[in-house]
C-alpha cells in the first residue's frame, strides 16, 4: 500500500470521448481521480477523501462549453468586495441542451464501462447518479429527467472566462479591440482570460499564455 494516492497527489489517468461534438473532435474528458471529486474548496487538495476505498469515481469535464449566459457585476464602489460571478451553467439558449445532452450521454457511457468490468473487479454497480427508474441496457436512466436533473445541480466549474471579449467596436458585450485596447477609455488594456470571445476549452492556462504574449507585443509596438 506504499503507493496509494494521498488527497495532495492528483496524478490521474483520463481519456476523451466524443459526446455532443460540434467539429468532429472529443470534447469530453474523463479522469479517475483518487476519490469522489465534488468540487473545489480553500485549500482542498490538503483535505482527505471521505470515501471508502472501495469506491470507483469518473470525474467527467466538458470541453467545448456551448455556454455564454454568465455574468460578473460589481456589488459596489469598493474594489475590495468580491462582485457577484455566477457562471450561468446550461442557462445558453440552444448551447445549454447540447452542453447538458453531451454529460448525460458521458454519464451512461460511464456505466456502461463500470458494468462491463470482469471480474475479479467488476462488474462495478453505479450508485450516482442515481437513478430510481433503473438503467436501460446502454447506460442510460429510463426516466431521463433523473439524469439531467442530477448533472444540472451537480455541476460546477473554475474557468470562468469572456467577460471582456475582444471584438469590433460596437460590437455587443465586445469590450477591447485586437490590441486589448478598452473601448472608450484611454490608456487602459486587459490581458487575460477574461477577453477571450468564447471558452477556449476546459482548460485555459495555455491560450491564456498566449493571449499573454500577444498583449505584450501589441504594448511594446505602441511604446
Amino acid at each position: 500500500m506504499d503507493n496509494v494516492l494521498t488527497a495532495a497527489d492528483f496524478k490521474v489517468s483520463g481519456c476523451f470521448i466524443g459526446w455532443g461534438k460540434l467539429d468532429g473532435n472529443r470534447d469530453v474528458i474523463t479522469f479517475a481521480p483518487p476519490g469522489v471529486f465534488r468540487g473545489f474548496s480553500p485549500a482542498a487538495s490538503n483535505y482527505p477523501f471521505f470515501d471508502t476505498p472501495d469506491i470507483l469515481w469518473r470525474s467527467l469535464a466538458r470541453m467545448n462549453v456551448q455556454n455564454t449566459a454568465g455574468y460578473v457585476r460589481i456589488r459596489c464602489t469598493d474594489p475590495t468586495v468580491t462582485p457577484d460571478i455566477n457562471i450561468a451553467q446550461y442557462e445558453t439558449p440552444g448551447g445549454g441542451d447540447v452542453d447538458l445532452g453531451a454529460m448525460v450521454n458521458a454519464v451512461a457511457w460511464v456505466r456502461r464501462n463500470f458494468l462491463s468490468l470482469p471480474a475479479p473487479y467488476g462488474p462495478v454497480t453505479p450508485t450516482e447518479p442515481p437513478c430510481n427508474a433503473g438503467l436501460t441496457a446502454d447506460g442510460y436512466c429510463k426516466d431521463p429527467e433523473e439524469d439531467k436533473k442530477f448533472v444540472y445541480e451537480q455541476t460546477f466549474g473554475h474557468h470562468p472566462v469572456g467577460t471582456c471579449k475582444i471584438g469590433k467596436k460596437g460590437e455587443k458585450m465586445a469590450v477591447v479591440d485586437s490590441k486589448f485596447r478598452v473601448f472608450g477609455v484611454s490608456g487602459l488594456r486587459v490581458v487575460d482570460a477574461s477577453v477571450f470571445p468564447v471558452a477556449p476549452g476546459g482548460f485555459p492556462v495555455l491560450p491564456t499564455f498566449l493571449v499573454g504574449q500577444k498583449g505584450s507585443e501589441a504594448i511594446l509596438a505602441d511604446a
